[in-house]
């Protein structure tokens, strides 16, 4: 409302028209063929600052994209292009496009300033993903990437303040994309002081998509937890077609109005294939309040990765409830043992734990599964079967004796015959597990075309169990299938491309060519580097690589790539992660190897500390651990300090 009590929406509508015309004046004219020796090929957008251009540059010979700032622009505009300049010129990470050069030049229409960028061949994420059909689990897969890039502009204390689908594109790569950083915020800049006076009160951004604080118009309120509301939106966006408010013929004032005042719209009552988890992630990121929202788009990439391997997400309280529902459905690591184990670890029956899975099984799986679900809990429950001492591994074994007669489709016999055959590839069951995991091959072959993401999964998994049963040849073979299947439908740096070859150097390792092992698993570590050099799974990949430095004599090098692992993993939440005790465990034995004893005993040490905490005393990594530290202590000539620890594993094991 203005002073008069009039809605000043109207208004500013009639100013931006009035803007438009402008620029569509400015349209007109012929663009020049040649600007600071770049030859314009088309105009290929504009904005209120500027026109952009497809150029191409001579030395050296690129296509660039080419953004001139208006003749006529404010001092306020110079000094936003001259950041947007400055800020890109800070950023190097493969999902923002980068600054090639910046300056001034003599055109047609007078001096102007210019930015020559990196051109991105592509088309804007919701267009690219809409147009593949894509599922749930690739788009949410392919936005953490976009968090990935915007956490590095984070980082570099550029904040961008106009995040939305049409400045992140999808490159020829499958590759997101950031871009157009006109109106970004640099948070150490010497004129931000000055720059946020001159602009309290106007707006920044794409109303649809800004935070509440942006609405709000007080740029000292602004911090990259607005971003990540941003992000917000456009995660609730892909998931949905919608927006979280209704901008559907609003006024600009209505849309800012709404979006200070109203709740998003839970994503639930739109795509309630959404609900649970991924529901929780998106509105999250939408909290209203800063403080609770996601500190970071760090932390919103995370819980998005957590979903999609079925671990617990920071966004709920982690009751251990929750937690155990999450770690049973994380296909490959069912490994309860038995009816102790579980009652110790949620302080409950067997029925308890499926009933959870069973409510959690919304948000990943098709009502067909579900009903799988409902079988096994009706196996688990005393009320049922008489017994009050049935395990979980009992339970899934009845239960998968009747997967023919319980499901309808081929889709879902699939679908449960993966989580199944995972599930006894855990327990050791290795013959069930070839026949549950041959059984989803066939069927998926058979219902979906190469390639597809589903297919490729089901070679995947059995390429583990192959890979576990001796059968490294066939198990190489459906690495590869799996990793071309990748690579067609997503490009080169899709992550699971780069894992299906670092898995195949790993069987090869097994079968003596280190050759072809070396060059699968070195190719991994360099698609992923490229693409996402922060992610856990490079520690894990260096490690593979660890192991074949250490079969050919090179100590040095593989001792420097389990020491990268373990900064990786320390960066990544995965410090105490089992994973991180086998890096530990086998960097002791090449210390041990190498007579460096004291360095060897330091490793086991935490290598026992991690597989105590996380697979208790009875475990056979544990004891592993507790034999690991005996010998290195009987190395030093520690007899003493030996058999204490000895006397320490056996009172552990009896749980005193």
């Amino acid at each position: 409302m203005n002073d008069t009590g009039h809605d000043d929406g109207g208004f500013l509508d009639a100013v931006k028209r009035a803007a438009s015309r402008l620029r569509d004046d400015e349209a007109r004219r012929a663009p020049p063929e040649f600007v600071a020796g770049f030859r314009i090929v088309r105009r290929i957008g504009e904005g209120g600052m500027g026109v952009v251009y497809e150029a191409e540059q001579e030395q050296p010979r690129r296509r660039v994209a080419l953004k001139l700032l208006r003749c006529a622009s404010s001092s306020a505009s110079l000094r936003r292009f001259e950041r947007e300049g400055k800020a890109l010129a800070r950023l190097q990470h493969p999902g923002i496009a980068a600054v090639h050069a910046a300056g001034t030049c003599a055109t047609p229409a007078g001096e102007q300033p210019f930015l020559a960028m990196e051109f991105v061949d592509g088309e804007p994420i919701d267009r690219w993903l809409d147009r593949r059909g894509a599922s749930h689990d690739l788009r949410l897969r392919l936005f953490a990437d976009v968090c990935d890039a915007v956490h590095h502009a984070h980082q570099k204390g550029v904040i961008h303040r106009d995040l939305k689908p049409s400045n992140v594109f999808v490159d020829q790569d499958g590759r997101a994309r950031v871009l157009d950083f006109g109106v970004a915020r640099l948070l150490d800049d010497e004129d931000d002081g000055a720059e946020r006076q001159t602009i309290a009160g106007q707006l920044v951004g794409t109303p649809a998509y800004m935070s509440p604080e942006q609405v709000a118009a007080d740029p000292s309120a602004v911090d990259v937890r607005s971003d990540v509301w941003s992000l917000g939106v456009i995660l609730y966006q892909l998931l949905s077609g919608r927006l979280p408010i209704d901008v559907d013929g609003r006024t600009t004032a209505d849309v800012l109005r709404a979006i200070a005042e109203q709740e998003p719209r839970r994503l639930g009552t739109i795509a309630p294939d959404c609900r649970g988890d991924v529901e929780t992630i998106v509105h999250q990121a939408l909290a209203r309040d800063p403080a609770r929202r996601y500190p970071s788009a760090d932390a919103l990439a995370r819980d998005m990765r957590h979903f999609l391997a079925h671990e617990p997400i920071a966004a709920r309280p982690p009751s251990r409830a929750y937690l155990w529902s999450r770690f049973v459905r994380r296909n490959r690591a069912l490994v309860v043992a038995g009816a102790v184990a579980v009652l110790a670890l949620i302080g409950g029956t067997i029925v308890a734990v499926v009933q959870m899975v069973e409510a959690q099984a919304q948000t990943a799986h098709a009502k067909g599964v579900n009903a799988w679900f409902d079988t096994l809990l009706t196996f688990a429950d005393p009320n049922e079967n008489g017994r009050v001492d049935i395990t979980l591994r009992e339970a899934i074994e009845r239960a998968a004796d009747r997967i023919d007669k319980l499901v309808t489709t081929p889709e879902v016999e699939a679908s449960v015959r993966l989580m199944v055959g995972h599930a006894f590839r855990s327990y050791g069951d290795l013959d069930r597990a070839r026949d549950h995991l041959e059984k989803c091959l066939r069927l998926r072959r058979e219902r979906f075309a190469s390639p597809s993401d589903e297919l490729a999964e089901a070679c995947n998994a059995l390429a583990l169990l192959y890979e576990r049963v001796g059968r490294q040849r066939d198990s190489v073979s459906l690495y590869e299938d799996a990793g071309r299947q990748y690579l067609e439908l997503h490009g080169r740096l899709d992550q699971r491309h780069a894992r299906a070859l670092v898995n195949a150097g790993g069987a090869l390792v097994q079968l003596g060519d280190l050759d072809g092992a070396e060059a699968r698993i070195r190719a991994g570590v360099d698609l992923l580097r490229e693409s996402n050099p922060d992610h856990a799974w490079l520690g894990t990949f260096l490690a593979h690589l660890a192991n074949v430095e250490r079969r050919r004599g090179r100590f040095d090098e593989a001792e420097r790539c389990m020491r990268e692992t373990l900064a990786i993993y320390a960066r990544t939440d995965y410090a105490d992660h089992p994973y991180a005790a086998i890096v530990r465990r086998n960097l002791g034995g090449l210390l041990a190897e190498s007579k460096r004893f004291a360095d060897a005993e330091v490793e086991f040490r935490e290598a026992l500390r991690i597989m105590r905490a996380r697979h208790g005393e009875q475990h056979e990594w544990t004891l592993q651990a507790w034999r690991d530290l005996v010998a290195i202590l009987r190395s030093q000539g520690r007899e003493d300090d030996a058999r204490a620890t000895e006397a320490d594993a056996t009172a552990a094991r009896a749980g005193k």
